[in-house]
């Protein structure tokens, strides 16, 4: 199975997340990575999907507005970008098997960008691209009804670039009216283009933009999680882990926000474990790539002397 990534405008995670997280358990083919824009989150809520890891750029402040956000399975290899931008996004990189990809999401509401703001992203990348979000822009070439600013600066961006516009022109954000406008936009690297599908995905789950499905025909890289260290439940003191839950967890942590009243309370659990529970030793020796299935049988072949 190759990799799948979904980018989406949430419309918030708080009101609209629980519908990904049930698609997300009941879907056969997952996504491994998921784009999320305005994700309406601030630090102190906790948004968890599970055996998914999260990288979050909430907007600064109490500002529950605008955001991004990825969340990658657990079993793929992957790391985060460091991006400096005026843009709201966020890049990683993808370790597929034998190459990578970086990803790159974006959200944007603001009324003008510059296509240099594109290109001092680019320019920190070293392998080939794949650009996803809400950029809120306008274009005949994506289907718009009209041009706009915006619209003409990615126009110039596609001309300047090896990208690839992947939309085909149908429209992924319901209006008020209840017409559609393709707003949420992919691009590729021009060597990607013939190595992925594009996809409305048909459940908009609560928002009013509807999902994107990217699917790549090469597979993600395994993770080596041979250094990864663990709780070691076996040496656990569990008298201590009570005290501490009893001591920590009570009515004070009460909150009638549910969404910050759960973040406390798993981090408090987690606390406790951490301060009662001892994590296992990771292993330091690397695995070595070209290692297969034959260099094991070969290193158990007796040898005659």
């Amino acid at each position: 199975m190759g990799l799948i990534i979904l980018h989406w405008n949430a419309h918030s995670l708080i009101s609209n997340g629980q519908e990904l997280k049930q698609y997300v358990s009941t879907c056969s083919h997952p996504p491994q990575v998921i784009c999320i824009q305005e994700t309406w989150l601030i630090p102190e809520i906790d948004f968890r999907i599970p055996g998914y890891t999260s990288i979050r750029q909430d907007r600064p402040g109490n500002d529950r507005h605008g955001g991004c956000a990825f969340f990658i399975h657990s079993t793929i290899s992957y790391r985060e970008i460091s991006i400096q931008s005026n843009m709201e996004c966020g890049a990683v990189e993808i370790y597929l098997t034998n190459s990578a990809i970086s990803l790159i999401n974006i959200y944007h509401c603001k009324q003008s960008f510059k296509i240099q703001d594109f290109l001092n992203i680019l320019n920190k990348l070293t392998s080939p691209v794949v650009l996803c979000g809400d950029f809120n822009a306008h274009n005949p070439l994506w289907g718009s009804s009209h041009l706009d600013s915006k619209g003409r600066v990615i126009d110039n961006l596609l001309e300047k670039t090896d990208l690839v516009l992947l939309n085909d022109g149908n429209g992924t954000r319901i209006n008020p009216n209840g017409s559609l406008s393709p707003l949420d936009l992919s691009f590729v690297s021009y060597e990607l283009a013939t190595k992925c599908s594009w996809r409305i995905h048909q459940d908009n789950f609560g928002s009013d933009h509807f999902p994107i499905v990217i699917s790549f025909f090469e597979s993600p890289a395994p993770v080596d999680t041979s250094n990864i260290s663990r709780w070691n439940f076996k040496k656990t003191d569990w008298v201590h882990y009570s005290s501490v839950c009893l001591m920590s967890i009570n009515s004070h942590i009460v909150d009638n926000d549910v969404d910050r009243f759960n973040s406390t309370l798993i981090k408090l659990i987690v606390d406790a474990g951490n301060l009662s529970i001892p994590k296992t030793k990771p292993n330091s020796k690397r695995g070595m790539p070209w290692w297969n299935t034959e260099c094991t049988a070969e290193k158990n072949t007796p040898t005659s002397l």
